[in-house]
């Protein structure tokens, strides 16, 4: 839902013109228009006037991307919260194919990215009955265009006189009106400013003239400078910044717009205590002078400044990381995980990163340590592109201010590494991993527990890669260094622990193997608690090292504990109660009880069809399990159906 919007003044027509667009074929329209005449607010007042002629109505904001967009604002029954960017997106397509979602209306605001290929895949909803609507200042291939033109000057007064309470002057208005040249934006502007500062229309039609204020030639000539990204006009700016001195703005109103510039919109309270402010004055002045507006949403304050605002106070302001050192350093906090926080709770502060790196393209520090925060978030999120791509900045940057040797150049070294192993770069991944441990034995000494995480890491990375031995050289090491500087009971122990056992069920050498992760399952179940997912993990691995070792009792009673605490922590619909009921099927198996195995494939299946992409390896395995199942009880006919499913797979 879009927050509530002001009172539309003289849009009448325009509205009714988008609905017969929309209804009489062309089931995908752009609003267009230069910033600041009105195309969020015609778009607010057509889902308010006309989301009930549709089976269902949603609006987005554009952050980023369209994917990051709809996976970050759509809620579906289908998400999981190990979902990645593009799982959920492909999930909100499925959703609007299907004929039951049919008849739909999708708002788009603020489209500022016209290369973003996912803005063409979106139309092919069209086939399914589904109405598009988008506002851009830019012109968007495939989409039908909707011009917003400029008020009418009668409906310019009506727009001055909601805001503007003293003594009305037609004639003079209509002066200013022509100065601003019924430019919506400016025009609202212009009143909040004559009303806070308690003048005439005469008065402000003066100080105008004075100031040298006229927008008809840059609305005519449209002379344009590309700037942060945008399309946007240098000498509109200058015409903006002439209203903003008029305004007053005190040098600590300045500083709260400029922190504004540089981010979507955001809580109060948040802003409130991220840069410190310590009263409410400046904010409500900004309020009141028409440069913020506040809305509540959800019982909640969110701070909303126009885009075209937010270029203005950049060109004039410049925000850079000193100056806004404040903001970023709050944001690299929240963005920081320990070992014993759920990174997915910090995604909501990941936009607020975006933002900022976006607008501050700085060499320094702070900025490196933002990148390598917001990179560290986005692997957990599976957005493994938007990973690397800050990963290799803060890398870029730290190579440059803090030299080869530094400890924070070996951790960024290391997530990159990290990073590869999850693209499945083999020949990447210990490249940066080695220049990790580089660093961290030269500078930190062989005893610490950096150090030990890049063994830790070094040692995953050649099992992957089959280099068993090698890889057990390296968890060695970090469990040495871990038992001696963290203790027998620390969380990183126990990864070391569990990493060690499954080595060792790669050698085939199970009694380490268990001993290994009996000995995490002990730290897990003392520190962590008996409903924590890494208990789960470790659970699961020892019901599978228990099947290997044939004892199918044990092994059916791990993997039951592994799905209790997983049901409750992780919900029914996850990516690891499939696998986790794919395992009891096998145990099944083991243990001769053939119905259960198939009732509990069934299971696996089910999940996977909701959480998986359709060609996902994982759903091969499952329904090839399936398959041999039915062979197995005898129902041929179900195991050459469950053959031609596996057989689609690869189509």
């Amino acid at each position: 839902m879009p927050v509530n919007g002001v009172k539309l003044i003289g849009r009448e027509a325009e509205l009714k013109e988008v609905d017969e667009q929309l209804s009489s074929g062309d089931m995908v329209i752009l609003v267009s228009a230069i910033g600041g005449v009105g195309k969020t607010e015609l778009c607010k007042s057509y889902f308010n006037k006309y989301k009930t002629k549709y089976n269902s109505a949603i609006w987005i904001d554009y952050k980023g991307s369209l994917k990051e967009s709809f996976a970050n604002q759509c809620k579906l029954d289908s998400f999981i919260e190990d979902d990645n960017i593009d799982q959920r997106f492909e999930k909100v397509i499925k959703y609007y194919e299907d004929e039951n979602n049919s008849n739909s209306l999708i708002i788009i605001d603020n489209v500022d990215n016209e290369e973003d290929q996912s803005l063409l895949q979106i139309t092919n909803l069209i086939s399914n009955n589904i109405r598009i609507l988008v506002t851009s200042r830019m012109v968007i291939e495939g989409y039908s265009t909707y011009s917003l033109e400029f008020l009418n000057k009668d409906n310019c007064k009506k727009l001055f006189y909601q805001y503007y309470k003293r003594q009305e002057d037609d004639s003079n208005l209509e002066k200013i009106i022509s100065l601003a040249a019924r430019h919506t934006l400016i025009i609202e502007l212009l009143a909040k400013t004559a009303q806070n500062s308690r003048i005439s229309i005469k008065k402000l039609y003066e100080i105008l003239l004075d100031k040298g204020f006229n927008l008809n030639e840059v609305i005519k000539e449209k002379v344009s400078m590309i700037k942060d990204g945008n399309i946007v006009s240098e000498q509109l700016f200058n015409q903006l910044l002439k209203i903003f001195d008029l305004s007053t703005i005190s040098e600590e109103e300045q500083y709260i717009l400029m922190n504004l510039s540089i981010l979507p919109q955001v809580g109060l309270q948040e802003l409130v205590e991220w840069i410190e402010l310590e009263t409410m004055e400046e904010i409500n002045s900004l309020e009141k002078k028409g440069w913020i507006s506040i809305n509540s949403v959800d019982a909640k304050d969110i701070i909303y400044v126009h885009p075209l605002i937010q270029e203005t106070i950049r060109y004039q302001l410049n925000p850079t990381t000193d100056k806004c050192v404040k903001l970023i350093e709050a944001i690299i906090r929240a963005l920081h995980t320990r070992p014993t926080d759920n990174s997915l709770d910090k995604k909501v502060y990941t936009i607020f990163g975006d933002y900022i790196l976006k607008y501050i393209d700085e060499e320094t520090e702070r900025i490196a340590t933002l990148s390598n925060n917001l990179s560290s978030i986005y692997i957990d999120l599976g957005n493994l592109g938007k990973s690397l791509e800050y990963q290799h900045k803060a890398v870029d940057i730290r190579e440059k201010v803090l030299g080869e040797n530094h400890p924070d150049l070996a951790t960024a070294y290391n997530n990159l590494s990290s990073i590869y192993k999850i693209l499945g770069i083999p020949e990447k991944s210990p490249e940066y991993q080695h220049k990790a441990v580089e660093i961290y034995e030269e500078m930190l000494g062989d005893e610490h527990p950096f150090l030990a995480t890049s063994y830790n890491n070094l040692s995953l990375i050649y099992q992957d890669l089959g280099e068993v031995e090698k890889s057990l050289e390296y968890q060695k090491k970090a469990v040495d260094i871990r038992e001696k500087v963290l203790g027998k009971k620390h969380p990183d122990l126990a990864i070391s622990y569990n990493n060690l056992s499954m080595i060792y069920r790669d050698l085939g050498e199970l009694e380490k193997s268990l001993e290994y992760q009996q000995k995490a399952v002990e730290i897990y179940e003392e520190m962590l608690g008996k409903k924590h997912p890494s208990l789960a993990t470790s659970y699961n691995n020892l019901s599978l090292i228990y099947k290997d070792f044939g004892n199918m009792k044990k092994s059916l009673k791990y993997q039951e504990k592994a799905i209790e605490i997983n049901e409750k922590a992780l919900g029914e619909n996850h990516l690891y109660m499939a696998i986790s009921y794919n395992n009891l099927c096998s145990i099944y198996q083991g243990l001769g009880e053939l119905e259960k195995s198939l009732e509990f494939q069934l299971k696996a299946i089910d999940i996977a069809e909701k959480v998986l992409p359709s060609n996902h390896p994982n759903l091969l395995i499952f329904r090839n399990n399936l398959a041999n199942i039915y062979k197995k009880i005898g129902q041929v006919d179900e195991s050459q159906s469950s053959h031609l499913n596996t057989e689609e797979v690869f189509k």
